[in-house]
């Protein structure tokens, strides 16, 4: 009986070390994949063919209705959020950057351990609050993919006219 017992502890024992080995090790630089519909997408892939390399996108939302813009060169950028950011909008078999207008309003670029340390010294984070004005090429659409307007320029937002 008492094997059994031991028997069942260390099967136990293996299995929590085996969870929290497997929590710890997961590869938190997985990115988050988005995909838009295949209409945007193929609006998006069109401008593409047009601009090089460094590309990123920002995705904004007012009233059901989104925007999507296309950025260039964010290596030269001062906007952090674009090379900090997890998330990969996937089109034409590649991923690109993607980063939300709330991230300037909400983000910080401070490294995680920086913040901790200023947690646990009971500061606050810094936010570095940033407005991108986005004149390249957008699209607006809902959520069902029904593209609303296109173009190059400033996005007028939806309550206008």
């Amino acid at each position: 009986m008492k094997i059994i017992i031991l028997f069942a502890f260390f099967a136990i024992h293996i299995s929590c070390t085996t969870q929290n080995k497997i929590i710890e090790t997961k590869n938190y630089n997985d990115p988050i994949v988005y995909i838009l519909q295949e209409n945007v997408e193929a609006l998006l892939k069109i401008e593409l063919i047009k601009h090089g390399g460094n590309i990123y996108f920002e995705l904004e939302e007012d009233c059901g209705v989104y925007t999507i813009y296309i950025g260039e060169d964010f290596k030269n950028n001062p906007t952090a959020y674009v090379t900090k950011s997890n998330r990969k909008l996937f089109i034409n078999n590649k991923f690109y950057p993607i980063i939300f207008d709330f991230d300037m309003l909400f983000a910080s670029i401070e490294n995680a351990d920086s913040i901790m340390t200023k947690s646990s010294l009971e500061k606050y984070p810094i936010i570095t609050r940033r407005l991108i004005i986005n004149e390249g090429f957008y699209v607006k659409f809902k959520r069902n993919g029904e593209i609303i307007k296109s173009g190059h320029g400033l996005a007028e937002p939806i309550n206008q006219k």
